[in-house]
């Protein structure tokens, strides 16, 4: 029953999204009066909040369903292990920082797969050549939910989702000149990121990094547990 109810919540929440999407374009349009701003301000508060709650309904269901994934999983194989998953992910999520202000993915080659490795390295060197450097600072993780597990008969199929949010100080200098060129207020920044790790011998390896994570990303997750061969 309960499986039931969060299934269909997360069917009606994309449609609850555009309909948001709709009001906030209706809130938004010119109007006369002086109370014109006050309204629309509101009416973007209120939208807001229930965006807010709607992407805290949906974590809650993936998280949950998450769970039930990685249980079924540890009854056989020990390697899905909820504490132990989250703190890999946020280990890796801290060494990834420390590479990228440095520009240097050798330092986490341990962690990330060959593909994923490619991928840094030819944006470091780009980065190396152009001038520029990331300063990455107060770095702090305020929370950490695996949203997504899929768990098959052939392990290297499994793979897991890791939703990360915090704050940080994040800002781009040319190494060249010292000169800011990125965040030049040098603003502490909320981030909310997913990292992707796939199955790889006894090891999670860090597949793909979303820094641009929407409603959307969240609600199409997704959780499976492979019981038998089809």
């Amino acid at each position: 029953m309960k499986t039931r109810i969060t299934n269909r919540l997360l069917v009606a929440l994309p449609l609850i999204f555009i309909s948001l999407e709709v009001l906030a374009r209706a809130g938004g349009g010119g109007g006369s009066g002086s109370g014109g701003g006050g309204k629309g301000n509101l009416i973007a508060l209120i939208l807001v909040g229930i965006y807010s709650f709607i992407v805290t309904v949906a974590l809650y269901i993936k998280v949950d369903h998450s769970r039930s994934v990685i249980e079924k999983g540890g009854v056989n194989d020990s390697f899905w292990n909820f504490e132990q998953m989250r703190d890999h992910a946020k280990r890796v999520f801290l060494k990834m920082q420390y590479a990228w202000m440095n520009r240097d993915v050798n330092r986490v080659k341990e962690f990330i797969s060959p593909r994923l490795y490619e991928d840094f390295k030819t944006q470091f060197d780009c980065m190396t050549e152009s001038g520029e450097k990331n300063i990455l600072s107060g770095i702090e993780i305020q929370s950490i939910k695996i949203i997504g597990c899929e768990d098959y008969l052939d392990n290297k199929h499994d793979s897991f989702i890791a939703h990360i949010k915090g704050t940080m100080l994040d800002y781009t200098i040319n190494d060249k000149t010292g000169e800011v060129i990125k965040n030049a207020d040098k603003r502490t920044e909320t981030f909310t990121d997913t990292f992707h790790f796939i199955r790889t011998g006894d090891q999670w390896l860090l597949d793909y990094i979303d820094n641009h994570v929407s409603i959307w990303d969240i609600i199409k997750t997704r959780n499976y547990y492979e019981t038998s061969k089809n």
